[in-house]
């Protein structure tokens, strides 16, 4: 029987490989796509329309992360980003065309009702798409995507959600959704930053850490692959996440030797400890360290 994960994954790589034979069991009938590339439409025929990559694209690499996922009214609804690598392989020469962004999905009985995307970067072949898609600059004013749900609750949810939660208010600024999930007395440090830029007067300042954070990552997801979880004692625990970068132009490419290779540019440490309300976020370290992981499917849900 198809979960949540499996209608999404299915859609998705109906997309991908621009093959939509299958994905009419996928979607309600009258199944609303809203997005900031390639506008709203309705009904699968708009949608495969809207989505149809030029026929010359012979190559194609999708990864998704930072999934979150809620239950309302007997729907399943899923925030996660998306990085897409599309392009034209030939010659041993590869044309990509890399873009990525926030992705939102209403399920409702394993058919989706409801798709929003928000660009967050868009670079390499741009011009494959030219006059068809809107790119970053035309719409990074634009946000189709509220994540108020995720400040209610999910303290039960196990500590990825939280971890994924945290990333997501640190990419939205969401300083309510920050306070929930971190401790007063949070510690950032990060490798070749003076934690003191973030502080008032001695201080950890909310405001000043996640402005920081946009200024730097302006146009970045702060996508991240979970790679290990451990017990320090019973009231502390880590987690460890490689930060991956596919949206940094001039740091990492795509070339025909690394077609299905994912580029990391950090390994973060989020440290929790356990107080009356529960589980909370009491320091994270960032450490620059680039690192680099081939995988072999096309589609890559982590």
């Amino acid at each position: 029987m198809k979960n949540y994960r499996n209608v999404m994954s299915d859609f998705l790589i109906c997309y991908e490989l621009g093959n939509w034979d299958n994905c009419k069991e996928l979607v309600n009938d009258d199944i609303v796509l809203e997005s900031t590339l390639a506008g709203t439409h309705r009904g699968i025929e708009e949608i495969k329309s809207a989505l149809q990559l030029p026929k010359e694209h012979n190559i194609s690499n999708m990864v998704i992360t930072n999934l979150i996922h809620r239950e309302a009214d007997g729907h399943d609804i899923v925030w996660c980003y998306m990085h897409h690598m599309t392009g034209v392989y030939q010659g041993r020469q590869l044309f990509p065309l890399i873009y990525g962004g926030k992705l939102y999905f209403d399920i409702c009985n394993n058919r989706i009702t409801n798709i929003k995307f928000e660009l967050g970067y868009e670079y390499g072949n741009t011009w494959a798409m030219n006059g068809i898609w809107k790119f970053y600059e035309e719409t990074k004013n634009t946000h189709l995507i509220s994540a108020d749900a995720l400040r209610l609750g999910g303290e039960t949810r196990g500590l990825r959600d939280l971890v994924n939660r945290f990333f997501w208010s640190v990419d939205h600024m969401d300083r309510v959704l920050f306070q929930k999930l971190c401790s007063r007395d949070v510690e950032i440090i990060k490798s070749g930053i003076d934690s003191s830029i973030y502080k008032k007067d001695g201080v950890f300042d909310v405001d000043r850490y996640l402005r920081f954070e946009k200024d730097f990552y302006e146009q970045n997801l702060y996508s991240i692959h979970i790679v290990d979880e451990s017990d320090i004692d019973p009231f502390h625990k880590k987690i460890t996440c490689w930060h991956l970068s596919p949206g940094r132009p001039g740091t990492k490419h795509y070339g025909a030797n690394t077609i299905y290779m994912q580029f990391y540019d950090e390994i973060i440490d989020v440290e929790f400890h356990r107080d009356k309300d529960g589980w909370k976020i009491g320091k994270v370290i960032f450490t620059a360290k680039s690192n680099q992981a081939e995988y072999s499917p096309k589609f890559l849900m982590l």
